[in-house]
C-alpha cells in the first residue's frame, strides 16, 4: 500500500492526537525544545499549552459543540441540495426514485442527528471526568454508536460519515487553526520551524543538571537536620 504525504501526515496526527501528544507547547517545553523557553500557550498566554488546553482555549474561533452543530447544518443544506437538483431531472422514473431516496436519508438523518448529540453529550465510560465529546475528540468511535438509530435503513453509514466529519471539521476547526496562529506568533519572535527540530543547547542541560544536584543536596542537609533535631527531642523528652 502506497502512501502519500497527507495520507502519512494524517496517520500522524491521529495516533499522536489518540495518545494526547501532539506537538503542543507544554510537551516541547518538557523535552527541551530549542527556543521553546514556556510551555504557556502562545495564543492565550494564560495557562500551560496542553493536550487539552487546545481544545478549550478561550482564543478558538469555535468550540467543539459549535463545530458539531454547524456540521449537521452543513449536511442539512447538502442533502436538500441535491433534492433540489432533481426536480430538473428530465427522467421521470429516475427523478421518482432519486427523490424517494433522498428523502429517504433525510428522515434517517433527522432520526440520527439529535440521538448522536445527546450520546456525545453524555458521560464517558473510558475518560473519567469527560463527556463523550472528549472520546471523539481523540478519535475513538465508541461502539454503541452503532445502536443509534438502528432500525433505519442505512443508519450505521450514516453514522460513520458523521463520526467522520465531526472529527475532521474539529481538527481543521481548531488544531489547523491553532497551528496557522502558532506560526505567525513564532515569526514575530523570530522561531522558525528548522529552530524547533533542535534541542537546546548543552549548557544550558549542564545548569539545569547542576541546578537539580544543588537542590537535592539542599533536600539530603534539610533532611539531615530535620533528623537530628528529632533524635535531640527524643533524647531531651527522655
Amino acid at each position: 500500500m502506497v502512501c502519500n504525504s497527507q495520507d502519512s501526515l494524517d496517520r500522524t496526527y491521529k495516533i499522536k492526537n489518540l495518545l494526547s501528544i501532539l506537538p503542543t507547547y507544554k510537551l516541547l517545553y518538557d523535552r527541551g525544545t530549542n527556543k521553546i523557553n514556556t510551555p504557556i500557550c502562545p495564543r492565550c498566554e494564560e495557562d500551560e499549552e496542553t493536550w487539552k488546553h487546545i481544545w478549550i482555549c478561550n482564543q478558538n474561533e469555535l468550540n467543539i459543540k459549535d463545530i458539531v452543530e454547524n456540521t449537521i447544518i452543513e449536511i442539512e443544506k447538502d442533502i436538500n441540495r441535491q433534492l433540489y437538483e432533481n426536480e430538473d431531472n428530465t427522467k421521470e422514473q429516475e427523478d421518482k426514485d432519486n427523490i424517494k431516496k433522498k428523502i429517504d436519508n433525510i428522515e434517517t438523518f433527522n432520526d440520527i442527528k439529535t440521538e448522536f448529540v445527546l450520546f456525545l453529550d453524555s458521560k464517558s465510560a473510558i475518560l473519567s471526568n469527560k463527556t463523550r465529546y472528549w472520546e471523539l475528540l481523540r478519535g475513538m468511535f465508541n461502539k454503541n454508536l452503532n445502536n443509534i438509530g438502528r432500525k433505519k435503513k442505512g443508519s450505521k453509514e450514516m453514522v460513520k460519515r458523521l463520526w467522520k466529519l465531526y472529527y475532521d471539521n474539529i481538527k481543521k476547526e481548531i488544531w489547523h487553526k491553532r497551528i496557522e496562529t502558532t506560526i505567525e506568533i513564532e515569526k514575530q519572535q523570530g522561531i522558525t520551524k528548522g529552530d524547533k527540530r533542535k534541542k537546546k543547547k548543552e549548557e544550558g542541560k549542564s545548569q539545569k543538571s547542576e541546578n537539580n544536584k544543588k537542590q537535592k543536596n539542599n533536600n539530603t542537609e534539610k533532611t539531615k537536620k530535620q533528623n537530628q533535631n528529632e533524635i535531640i527531642k527524643l533524647v531531651t523528652y527522655e
